[in-house]
């Protein structure tokens, strides 16, 4: 068995959405559903969000590990200087975690 860890491509998009809202016990799947139009998969939403470098869940905060060449799991990173300090621009959902 062999074990790594290595950081994420914008290819790990999907791998990092699905263990993202699992870790947030669905959360993030709340707030893609706010964030979809025209009747988008909210999923997508997620994965495409992950694509980008400037989010939350950006595949450029993520490290994943593997366990035979298959994702068993992740580290996403946050800066403290991140967190808001205002809640005017953050969804209503996420405020009390974040205070």
């Amino acid at each position: 068995m062999t074990f790594i860890t290595r950081p994420a491509t914008p290819a790990d998009s999907n791998d990092i959405a699905r263990l993202v809202n699992i870790a947030v016990e669905g959360m993030p799947m709340a707030f893609w559903s706010d964030q979809s139009i025209n009747g988008q998969d909210p999923f997508e939403v997620g994965i495409q969000r992950c694509a980008q470098g400037d989010t939350a869940t950006s595949y450029m905060r993520t490290n994943l590990a593997e366990l035979d060449g298959s994702i068993v799991g992740m580290i996403l990173t946050y800066d403290l200087k991140d967190i808001p300090q205002e809640m005017d621009d953050v969804h209503s959902m996420f405020r009390p975690m974040i205070q």
